[in-house]
């Protein structure tokens, strides 16, 4: 039951990311550029998907939460996605709030696989997102 409320939850995040990038497109413009710098190989599939969610979770939210608590610990997963270009401000509010409901998520049910599936799905729908634009691009441009 906990691992359909981890999927459902990610599944709710990323429509409710979605809907607001289809508000304030300028908001998120800086979001979008990043999400097309990913390469999509099949290959990179575990590494954007899977791999992210396990081993950021079990950081962030299984060590790093306990240390410093929800913001510290939310604040340090903002920059962690931020990279070197810190300038990318608004990707930073993204990702800090994203790992506040990542948080509550874990706090609620005392089980990081929760916010794992929740941060796994997210990044699928957002691979599946991506992957679909890039489709569409490419056939917008052989017509």
């Amino acid at each position: 039951m906990l691992s359909l409320f981890g999927v459902l939850s990610g599944v709710t995040i990323y429509l409710i990311l979605y809907l607001a990038n289809e508000i304030f497109p300028r908001v998120f413009k800086e979001v979008n550029q990043i999400m097309r710098l990913i390469p999509l190989a099949k290959s990179n599939i575990i590494l954007i998907i899977i791999l992210p969610a396990i081993i950021e979770e079990l950081f962030f939210r299984g060590v790093l939460q306990e240390l410093l608590g929800i913001m510290g610990t939310n604040i340090l997963f903002a920059f962690a996605h931020m990279g070197k270009e810190k300038e990318l401000i608004s990707y930073g509010v993204v990702t800090f709030l994203i790992g506040i409901v990542l948080s509550i998520l874990y706090i609620k049910t005392a089980d990081l696989l929760v916010p794992m599936l929740a941060h796994a799905t997210i990044n699928a729908l957002t691979l599946r997102r991506l992957i679909n634009e890039r489709k569409n691009k490419k056939s917008r441009i052989s017509s």
